[in-house]
């Protein structure tokens, strides 16, 4: 039996109308399951930023006491015997030298209980050279800059 041409483009119709739907239905599926995806990465980069502000807090908080408690602005160096005084910021301006390394926070150093000095087992006339050049060489780069 022959349908006429008006049922069977409503059937063709229907059909790609179902067709249609159901696209739309996957489609709709796909966008709900990409969502919860971008929910859940957005949730763990949140939280890995929380982790991170943590770390940076904590690690300005280890450096802020590194400088207050263990290196006040003007510390005392016993050479050889003899007392000099300087600051933390000359004696780290030569990053290459014993003294940048020594007083760079990876070492426990000891103040001496009886004069409050750090003691290096040097040559206190010697020194007094080592002393001038870091001095010098912290005042060229202030003028520097």
């Amino acid at each position: 039996m022959l349908q006429r041409p008006e049922v069977r483009n409503r059937d063709n119709m229907a059909s790609e109308q179902e067709q249609e739907l159901s696209l739309f239905e996957l489609a709709s599926a796909k966008l709900s399951d990409a969502q919860k995806l971008m929910a859940e990465a957005r949730d763990l980069l949140k939280q890995d930023l929380n982790n991170a502000r943590q770390e940076k807090s904590a690690i300005e908080e280890i450096t802020k006491t590194l400088n207050e408690v263990h290196f006040a602005s003007t510390i005392k160096l016993n050479v050889g015997g003899k007392i000099y005084k300087t600051t933390l910021d000359t004696l780290r301006k030569d990053p290459d030298s014993m003294l940048s390394e020594m007083f760079s926070g990876k070492f426990e150093l000891r103040v001496d209980e009886d004069d409050g000095a750090y003691f290096i087992d040097r040559d206190a006339e010697l020194f007094r050279y080592v002393s001038l050049h870091i001095t010098l060489l912290y005042h060229e780069m202030i003028v520097r800059f």
